[in-house]
This record gives structure tokens, C-alpha cells and sequence, in this order.
């Protein structure tokens, strides 16, 4: 026996995936939480003047450089993105697919 089988099993159209694009996301993911993030998806936002949407991306580092924090987001591409937290600056949960329109 392969093991408990999940609705991602039965639903694949459910998983996102890094690189996926959503018009929703969840709670802002605090500094202190951050390192607890790593490994996991998270949402970056990607907005333009026009249209407000998030990009998924998996959380691979979080460090200090320079007295700035900054995360190494892989989202699918072999370039990984590379973001500083100046104020403003935010990542955030990814929901669940069935709360994204």
C-alpha cells in the first residue's frame, strides 16, 4: 500500500505549483515566522499600476546582509528572485486554492 491518499491526488488542478499566479493571498508572513517558511510556498506580490496579482514561489533562504533581511524565493525559473525587506516589503501564506478566484 502506497499510503493515505489526499485531495491533491484526486484534484491535481488543485496544487499550485512556483511560477503560478493568483488574485488573492493570505496573511502576511511576520519576520520572526520567516525561517519557519523555508522550504514552504509563499506569495510574492507582483502587482503592476493595472492589475494587483501575486506570484507563488517556494521560500529557500532567509538571511541578513548588511542589516537588511532578504529572501531567496525560487519561482519556477533557474534565476531565483531575490527580495529585501525594506519597509513595505512583505511575503505572505498562500492560501488555499479553493479561496482563490
Amino acid at each position: 500500500m502506497e499510503g493515505q491518499m489526499s485531495i491533491y491526488d484526486c484534484f491535481p488542478e488543485l496544487c499550485l505549483k512556483p511560477g503560478d499566479y493568483v488574485t488573492e493571498h493570505g496573511a502576511v508572513i511576520c519576520h520572526i515566522m520567516r525561517k519557519g517558511f523555508i522550504g514552504r510556498l509563499i506569495v510574492m506580490d507582483k502587482s503592476t499600476q493595472s492589475r494587483e496579482w501575486w506570484q507563488v514561489g517556494r521560500l529557500e533562504k532567509y538571511f541578513e546582509c548588511r542589516g537588511v533581511m532578504r529572501a531567496v524565493v525560487y519561482d519556477g525559473k533557474a534565476q531565483r528572485p531575490l527580495i529585501d525587506f525594506y519597509p513595505g516589503t512583505e511575503i505572505f501564506e498562500l492560501r488555499p486554492r479553493q479561496w482563490v478566484n
